[in-house]
């Protein structure tokens, strides 16, 4: 793999920003419109950003879809999905630390005071 540190890190930096943004679009109670925009635009940012340096695919399967058609090789694949998995679980993580500072009150109940869904299942 070609500058293997430059690719891995796109593909870490658009993974973090489409869980980041979908996840906190999800939770803020967003409607299906905006939660679809606030992925179209994560992924839309990320490719624009990151396409000539990694190719853009920030997810698994798109990997895998890249794989089989034989656009990327065998290696890089490999490399992209070992790397892929925990990208999206430190962005997770993130996110969920983020959402325990502002909203410290929500994780035992059901609704915050703002009337948002709380991560109940974190605890």
């Amino acid at each position: 793999m070609i500058n293997a540190p430059a690719r891995l890190m796109a593909e870490f930096v658009g993974t973090f920003a489409l869980v980041l943004l979908g996840a906190g679009s999800i939770l803020s109670g967003a409607d299906i419109t905006g939660i679809a925009l606030a992925h179209g635009i994560a992924i839309f940012v990320s490719v624009s950003a990151f396409a000539h340096i990694s190719g853009g695919a920030f997810n698994p399967a798109v990997t895998i879809a890249l794989w089989a058609t034989k656009r990327i090789k065998s290696l890089d694949a490999v490399a992209y999905i070992v790397t892929q998995l925990p990208r999206w679980i430190i962005s997770s993580v993130s996110f969920e630390t983020c959402l325990r500072i502002i909203c410290s009150k929500c994780w035992c109940s059901n609704t915050c005071s703002t009337n948002q869904t709380s991560l109940w299942f974190i605890n």
